[in-house]
């Protein structure tokens, strides 16, 4: 992403002539792979964004999973108890 920035920027020089018997002068350079500079800043974006959506699900499946195995472990005298009373 930010390899693509750096490309699509443009510098512009503009040089005045001190004495007047030249004409004005401007230059302006650009990254040597401005062409391809916009595609790689968006998919820069989209890698960034997909990584963000994948860490964000790992993190939300690691708290479920997390919660419900404390639920259980919580609950297993309880389950234990309910077997034991059905079982007679």
């Amino acid at each position: 992403m930010h390899t693509g920035f750096a490309g699509t920027s443009m510098v512009g020089l503009d040089v005045q002539s001190v004495s007047g018997n030249r004409p004005d002068t401007r230059i302006f350079i650009n990254g040597g792979y401005s062409a391809i500079a916009r595609p790689m800043n968006l998919a820069g974006y989209l890698l960034q964004g997909t990584g963000v959506a994948v860490a964000l699900r790992i993190a939300i499946d690691t708290v479920r999973a997390a919660h419900r195995t404390r639920r259980t472990t919580a609950n297993v005298p309880e389950a234990q108890e309910r077997t034991a009373r059905v079982s007679r």
